[in-house]
């Protein structure tokens, strides 16, 4: 069977990996086509599965024109743009702009496979490769390129414009025309159900990306970090900052910053994978020039968590590999106004203020007990404990959309 990856960015890449590996290991066959000018030829993720001779790696620009991309764009401007949903529905125009494409010899290409199954991370069905794989017969599939932890539906500023403007939740329902679209938890199939998404398409699979099995291999495949500030004397500390939209109060975030750049340790910030190199007013300039703070960009989240011996969180689900691989986790719940899953993890430091922070981290006798997390994990990585491998869940299941 031929499988069919979107690769759109490094957390689709990141996330997306683990589920091709799987396949790939079971006898099928896996193409990653990259979008848009970004790289994945050199992430050490694409070398791991360079090992397997069914895997293969292209781009958008190298299977299509730039005519063939710019039809496909301006159909998707006038069906999806120019042409409201209230005319028209989301079937009708993705099926028009299915037929037109074809007509037009936008998806006349060589030696590229036709897929069993075209996977999306979290995308839309009317990007190019979906269209595509729809008008020849692919089911399509759309897999978790990320791991929200949120709870409320409201957490970033576009998301309460929208329900200050229309008294809805936002209208994810163009997303019904996916066979199946996963999400790891109930938690976040209760959220999408709210924002349109029908209960016979959106269906719970567990977290394939942060299940110890995957990690594992991501450890013998992502190089260790290193700093030059690295001393065995002092605690090394990753903060991991937050995405611009993600509610947290910066100038308690600061603040701790601040405050913690005095204390005896080697601190890491690493910022969200959307800001990239633009950290703009989240970073106190002052900061910067401290020795022993360190910006990091570059580096994998997953190499960092095993440099570190605690890790800081207050916005993101990433640092549940520190609890798996056995890392001091503090979740800052005083840092942000939304509510997160964080919240129901007894197993770790929970900080209410600043003060907690520093107490926790001077505070070297505590670990975060396993035995208390677990239930967390369960509900997290594995569905409630309905999915127990969930490496070999997404490619059953993928192996079976295949084969209808």
């Amino acid at each position: 069977m031929h499988f069919l990856f979107e690769i759109e960015g490094f957390n689709a890449l990141d996330h997306l990996t683990p589920v091709a590996s799987e396949l790939l290991r079971r006898g099928n066959s896996v193409t990653f086509v990259q979008i848009g000018t970004w790289s994945i030829e050199n992430d050490p993720r694409t070398e791991f599965l360079r090992r397997f001779s069914a895997f293969e790696t292209t781009s958008l620009e190298q299977i299509t024109t730039p005519r063939q991309r710019w039809i496909f764009k301006r159909l998707s401007q006038i069906f999806f743009g120019k042409l409201k949903k209230a005319f028209m529905d989301d079937g009708l125009r993705l099926k028009l702009l299915e037929c037109c494409s074809g007509v037009l010899g936008v998806f006349r290409f060589t030696d590229f496979r036709i897929p069993d199954v075209a996977i999306s991370g979290w995308g839309d069905p009317n990007s190019f490769l979906m269209v595509y794989g729809r008008r020849n017969g692919a089911k399509l599939v759309s897999l978790p390129h990320g791991y929200p932890c949120l709870k409320n539906s409201d957490f970033n500023p576009q998301i309460r414009e929208i329900i200050r403007n229309t008294g809805r939740s936002p209208d994810f329902s163009l997303r019904n025309h996916f066979d199946v679209y996963v999400v790891a938890t109930e938690r976040n199939r209760r959220l999408l159900l709210t924002w349109s998404i029908a209960p016979d398409v959106v269906e719970v699979w567990g977290n394939a990306r942060f299940c110890p099995e995957w990690l594992q291999s991501l450890h013998l495949i992502v190089p260790p970090h290193r700093t030059k500030q690295d001393d065995d004397t002092r605690q090394k500390v990753l903060v991991f900052l937050p995405a611009a939209t993600s509610g947290f109060k910066l100038r308690l975030v600061h603040s701790l910053i601040d405050r913690l750049a005095m204390e005896n340790i080697n601190i890491v910030l690493k910022p969200h994978t959307r800001e990239g190199q633009d950290l703009g007013e989240l970073l106190p300039t002052q900061l910067l020039g401290r020795e022993n703070v360190t910006v990091v960009v570059e580096s994998e989240s997953s190499s960092l968590m095993r440099w570190a011996d605690t890790v800081v969180n207050f916005a993101t689900g990433t640092a549940i590999e520190g609890l798996i691989i056995g890392k001091r986790v503090i979740f800052t719940r005083y840092l942000t106004a939304n509510r997160l899953s964080w919240e129901d993890c007894a197993g770790v430091a929970i900080a209410d203020s600043e003060d907690d922070v520093i107490n926790y981290l001077r505070d070297q006798s505590w670990r975060s007990d396993p035995a208390a997390t677990e239930p967390y994990l369960r509900q997290e990585i594995y569905a409630d404990g309905r999915v127990s491998e969930p490496l070999t869940h997404y490619a059953e299941r993928l192996e079976l959309l295949a084969s209808i």
